[in-house]
């Protein structure tokens, strides 16, 4: 086979992979399909790129095969990029690092098994930069790929990714027979080169043949060990053939020093990485950790502190000084569920709690402590219990329109007591004997209007309609 018709094998190879991506795209997600169209730009990017090498004499046959090389893998990256899921960017950093890390690791391994004695035996004018770099692009892709595959997507959609990240290790093969050809100065090794390649496209399309869909994607956090481990798996072995070669040879090769320093470069930005995912995890489960805690010490409905919280803020005022407790009933809050329905009977118990909130200083604290029953505790001496009651009962004696609703006939039962650690006095006590004083108010029957006593440990009574 001639070399013109081996590259519009190529290229004809690539276009059709570029078709089944641009299928498989519209079957995904916007994101996914946004992935699927930049792999089928990159495939269509290799097509355009064999054809320039199949056209162009020697000098720019080069130049286009690199400059393809390149354009193709930014095109993969950003692929790569949107097939990611991670809610945070930062996810998504870290597993480039890790794929950088991990195909830096590996490029070490290569070069010391195959490309570094084709580059010490080849002439200087034979040496370029860019082409050695050129096989560690698509490793770094798939290595990348293979992060996502482990951390985001459940093993019963894991094909197509191990399909992806196959054809980029077949172009890694490519590349690195690119550049073994180079050095050795017969130009590409064309069966490797162009095997290299179909497997790619073959690969490719087998990938968008079997995408089903996007699939639900999984998390798995930055603290899992597997997680943290992942990337060193190549590290260690890299840094064992590095060591022994400077036992040997008491030196490095320029290129065995820029991969140590690229690794410690990698894998400190990878660890900076990895301590801002965690503070933010750290704050986030702080966060979960306060909303429990709210949810489980305020009421639902009113937002207002449920009785755990009310006895424990009730003990810490004793313990501080002096402190009172009201409690409250609504007298006529069945008759409400019953002639108009929960939906009012709740809305009245809202707005209950938000005229406590309204009555009560910023240091007291109102609760429900179920039912229709409230509480407050006020610390401070029986003066400020005394004014907290007057003006509860100022508060709740206003008439109520819920929803345009006029709602009358509810009243309000209340009951003080009042005390202090240093009388041997405990939250419990005080609301049991406020819970007297309430029952003793509800006893003494509704008053014509509004009225609240003014003294500490006495029974206290408000109308609200």
């Amino acid at each position: 086979m001639s070399a013109v018709r081996a590259y519009a094998v190529d290229a004809v190879a690539a276009l059709l992979s570029a078709v089944l991506c641009v299928r498989a795209s519209r079957l995904a997600s916007p994101r996914g399909a946004r992935a699927w169209r930049c792999q089928s730009a990159a495939l269509a990017c290799g097509a355009a790129t064999a054809l320039a090498t199949a056209l162009l004499p020697p000098p720019w046959r080069t130049i286009a095969a690199d400059t393809g090389a390149v354009a193709s893998s930014v095109l993969v990256a950003a692929g790569m990029w949107l097939t990611s899921r991670a809610p945070d960017a930062r996810a998504r950093v870290r597993m480039l690092l890790d794929g950088l890390t991990g195909a830096t690791a590996a490029f070490v391994l290569l070069w010391t098994a195959l490309l570094g004695p084709a580059w010490d035996a080849a002439p200087g004018d034979r040496h370029s930069v860019a082409a050695v770099l050129l096989p560690v692009a698509p490793l770094t892709l798939a290595a990348f790929y293979l992060f996502i595959l482990c951390a985001e997507i459940p093993p019963g959609r894991r094909v197509m990714p191990v399909l992806l990240s196959s054809a980029l290790l077949c172009d890694t093969v490519m590349q690195s027979a690119r550049l073994l050809g180079r050095l050795g100065g017969d130009g590409p090794l064309p069966a490797v080169v162009h095997g290299g390649w179909l497997g790619c496209c073959a690969l490719f399309a087998a990938a968008a043949r079997t995408y089903r869909g996007t699939s639900v994607r999984r998390t798995n956090s930055s603290t899992l060990l597997g997680v943290g481990l992942a990337p060193y798996v190549l590290v260690a072995p890299a840094l064992a053939v590095l060591l022994a070669h400077w036992l040997q040879e008491r030196s490095l090769r320029p290129a065995d020093q820029c991969a140590v320093a690229a690794l410690v470069v990698l894998v400190t930005l990878r660890q900076c990485v990895t301590l801002a995912e965690n503070r933010v995890l750290v704050a986030r489960l702080a966060a979960r950790e306060a909303e429990l805690e709210h949810r489980a010490t305020h009421d639902s409905l009113t937002g207002l502190a449920t009785r755990s919280l009310l006895l424990r803020r009730l003990d810490e005022a004793l313990e501080a000084g002096p402190a009172g407790v009201l409690l409250v009933d609504l007298d006529g809050f069945k008759q409400v569920n019953d002639t108009h329905g929960h939906a009012v009977g709740d809305a009245l118990l809202v707005e209950v709690g938000r005229r406590l909130q309204a009555a009560v200083r910023e240091t007291d604290l109102p609760a429900r402590l179920g039912g229709d029953e409230f509480a407050v505790v006020v610390p401070g001496p029986p003066e400020a219990t005394a004014r907290a009651a007057a003006a509860l009962c100022r508060e709740l004696s206003a008439a109520y329109a819920l929803g345009g609703l006029a709602v009358t006939g509810v009243g309000a039962s209340v009951g003080t007591a009042h005390g202090s650690a240093a009388d041997g006095a405990t939250g419990a006590q005080l609301l049991v004997a406020a819970d007297l004083e309430m029952y003793a108010a509800k006893r003494a029957g509704r008053p014509a209007g509004a009225r609240c006593s003014t003294g500490p440990g006495q029974p206290a009574r408000a109308v609200l309609g």
